[in-house]
Protein backbone atom coordinates (compact mmCIF):
# COMPACT_ATOMS: atom_id res chain seq x y z
CA UNK A 1 0.00 0.00 0.00
CA UNK A 2 1.42 3.38 -1.02
CA UNK A 3 1.83 6.06 1.68
CA UNK A 4 -0.75 8.80 1.72
CA UNK A 5 0.07 12.51 1.77
CA UNK A 6 -1.21 12.68 5.36
CA UNK A 7 1.11 9.90 6.52
CA UNK A 8 4.08 11.54 4.77
CA UNK A 9 3.30 14.86 6.46
CA UNK A 10 3.26 13.11 9.84
CA UNK A 11 6.64 11.47 9.20
CA UNK A 12 8.35 14.60 7.81
CA UNK A 13 8.97 16.26 11.25
CA UNK A 14 10.49 12.99 12.53
CA UNK A 15 12.77 12.89 9.49
CA UNK A 16 13.85 16.50 10.04
CA UNK A 17 14.54 15.88 13.73
CA UNK A 18 16.73 12.87 12.97
CA UNK A 19 18.78 14.91 10.47
CA UNK A 20 19.61 17.74 12.86
CA UNK A 21 23.32 17.97 13.61
CA UNK A 22 24.25 18.83 17.19
CA UNK A 23 25.71 22.29 17.71
CA UNK A 24 27.86 23.77 20.43
CA UNK A 25 26.55 23.88 23.99
CA UNK A 26 26.35 27.09 26.00
CA UNK A 27 26.44 27.68 29.73
CA UNK A 28 25.20 31.14 30.76
CA UNK A 29 25.11 32.70 34.20
CA UNK A 30 24.83 36.45 34.65
CA UNK A 31 27.49 38.19 32.56
CA UNK A 32 29.41 34.98 31.90
CA UNK A 33 29.08 32.41 29.16
CA UNK A 34 31.03 29.29 28.26
CA UNK A 35 30.58 27.90 24.76
CA UNK A 36 31.93 24.38 24.28
CA UNK A 37 31.86 21.44 21.93
CA UNK A 38 33.84 18.50 20.61
CA UNK A 39 35.50 18.07 17.23
CA UNK A 40 37.88 15.24 16.28
CA UNK A 41 38.48 14.13 19.87
CA UNK A 42 39.26 17.65 21.11
CA UNK A 43 36.93 19.68 23.35
CA UNK A 44 36.99 23.39 22.49
CA UNK A 45 35.99 26.14 24.92
CA UNK A 46 35.31 29.84 24.68
CA UNK A 47 34.90 31.67 28.00
CA UNK A 48 33.44 35.18 27.87
CA UNK A 49 33.12 37.30 31.00
CA UNK A 50 31.58 40.77 30.74
CA UNK A 51 31.49 43.67 33.18
CA UNK A 52 35.05 43.39 34.46
CA UNK A 53 36.22 46.63 36.09
CA UNK A 54 39.38 48.13 34.62
CA UNK A 55 42.61 46.79 36.18
CA UNK A 56 40.69 44.00 37.96
CA UNK A 57 42.54 40.77 38.76
CA UNK A 58 41.00 37.40 39.54
CA UNK A 59 40.27 33.89 38.37
CA UNK A 60 37.49 31.77 36.88
CA UNK A 61 37.37 28.36 35.26
CA UNK A 62 35.73 25.06 34.45
CA UNK A 63 36.13 21.89 36.51
CA UNK A 64 35.48 18.27 35.63
CA UNK A 65 34.46 15.89 38.40
CA UNK A 66 31.85 15.42 41.13
CA UNK A 67 33.36 17.68 43.74
CA UNK A 68 36.32 18.82 45.79
CA UNK A 69 36.38 15.72 48.02
CA UNK A 70 36.64 13.31 45.06
CA UNK A 71 39.02 15.57 43.15
CA UNK A 72 38.41 17.95 40.27
CA UNK A 73 40.37 18.35 37.05
CA UNK A 74 40.30 22.11 36.38
CA UNK A 75 41.11 24.59 33.68
CA UNK A 76 41.80 27.90 35.41
CA UNK A 77 41.72 31.30 33.70
CA UNK A 78 43.64 33.99 35.59
CA UNK A 79 43.53 37.71 34.83
CA UNK A 80 46.29 39.85 36.33
CA UNK A 81 47.41 43.33 35.29
CA UNK A 82 45.71 42.96 31.90
CA UNK A 83 47.38 39.61 31.17
CA UNK A 84 45.51 36.32 30.80
CA UNK A 85 46.97 32.96 31.79
CA UNK A 86 45.24 29.59 31.35
CA UNK A 87 46.44 26.56 33.31
CA UNK A 88 45.60 22.87 33.63
CA UNK A 89 45.27 22.07 37.36
CA UNK A 90 43.94 19.56 39.85
CA UNK A 91 42.43 19.97 43.30
CA UNK A 92 41.43 17.37 45.86
CA UNK A 93 39.90 18.44 49.14
CA UNK A 94 39.35 21.98 50.29
CA UNK A 95 42.85 23.22 49.53
CA UNK A 96 44.71 25.08 46.82
CA UNK A 97 44.86 23.53 43.37
CA UNK A 98 48.17 22.47 41.85
CA UNK A 99 49.28 22.60 38.21
CA UNK A 100 49.23 19.27 36.40
CA UNK A 101 52.60 17.67 35.70
CA UNK A 102 51.65 17.62 32.02
CA UNK A 103 49.47 20.44 30.72
CA UNK A 104 47.20 19.26 27.93
CA UNK A 105 45.36 22.58 27.55
CA UNK A 106 46.12 24.57 24.40
CA UNK A 107 45.28 28.29 24.46
CA UNK A 108 44.15 29.60 21.07
CA UNK A 109 43.42 33.22 21.94
CA UNK A 110 42.79 35.61 24.79
CA UNK A 111 41.74 39.23 24.81
CA UNK A 112 40.45 41.98 27.03
CA UNK A 113 38.43 44.57 25.16
CA UNK A 114 36.82 47.21 27.32
CA UNK A 115 35.15 45.34 30.17
CA UNK A 116 35.06 41.95 28.38
CA UNK A 117 37.45 39.03 28.82
CA UNK A 118 37.40 36.39 26.08
CA UNK A 119 39.54 33.24 26.08
CA UNK A 120 39.50 30.24 23.74
CA UNK A 121 41.29 27.00 24.56
CA UNK A 122 41.00 23.26 24.04
CA UNK A 123 41.97 19.92 25.57
CA UNK A 124 41.67 16.26 24.54
CA UNK A 125 38.36 14.61 25.42
CA UNK A 126 40.23 11.71 26.99
CA UNK A 127 43.47 12.63 28.69
CA UNK A 128 45.44 10.00 30.53
CA UNK A 129 47.35 11.84 33.28
CA UNK A 130 45.87 9.92 36.21
CA UNK A 131 44.63 11.10 38.70
CA UNK A 132 44.89 14.70 37.49
CA UNK A 133 42.84 14.55 34.30
CA UNK A 134 39.28 13.30 34.06
CA UNK A 135 37.85 11.87 30.86
CA UNK A 136 35.14 14.01 29.29
CA UNK A 137 33.72 11.09 27.28
CA UNK A 138 30.03 10.30 27.65
CA UNK A 139 28.07 12.18 30.31
CA UNK A 140 30.25 13.66 33.05
CA UNK A 141 29.80 16.15 35.92
CA UNK A 142 31.22 19.59 35.16
CA UNK A 143 31.60 22.56 37.52
CA UNK A 144 31.31 26.10 36.10
CA UNK A 145 33.03 28.73 38.28
CA UNK A 146 30.99 31.93 38.32
CA UNK A 147 32.51 35.38 37.86
CA UNK A 148 35.99 36.64 38.56
CA UNK A 149 37.11 35.48 42.00
CA UNK A 150 39.76 36.90 44.33
CA UNK A 151 43.36 36.03 43.74
CA UNK A 152 46.56 36.65 45.71
CA UNK A 153 49.45 38.78 44.42
CA UNK A 154 51.26 35.72 43.02
CA UNK A 155 48.18 34.29 41.28
CA UNK A 156 47.11 32.00 44.11
CA UNK A 157 43.37 31.40 44.01
CA UNK A 158 41.21 32.38 46.94
CA UNK A 159 37.95 30.54 47.57
CA UNK A 160 35.25 31.21 44.96
CA UNK A 161 32.56 33.73 45.98
CA UNK A 162 29.73 31.58 44.68
CA UNK A 163 29.50 27.78 44.67
CA UNK A 164 30.27 26.61 41.12
CA UNK A 165 27.26 25.54 39.08
CA UNK A 166 27.12 21.76 38.63
CA UNK A 167 25.94 20.36 35.28
CA UNK A 168 26.09 16.89 33.81
CA UNK A 169 27.47 17.41 30.31
CA UNK A 170 27.07 14.81 27.56
CA UNK A 171 29.83 16.06 25.28
CA UNK A 172 28.64 14.08 22.24
CA UNK A 173 25.59 16.37 22.19
CA UNK A 174 27.88 19.41 21.87
CA UNK A 175 29.53 19.55 18.45
CA UNK A 176 31.47 22.30 16.75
Amino acid sequence: MAPTVASLLLLFPIYLTSCVVAGPCIFREGTQQVIYGIRNGIVHFRVVLRGIPQSKSGWTGVGFGKGMVDGIDTIVVRLKNGHVRVTDEYVRGYTASTPDTISNVVVHSSSIEGDTLSVTFSRPVNSMEYPYDNSLLGCQPWQFVIGLNRMGPNGEMHHHKITPVHRVVCIDECRI
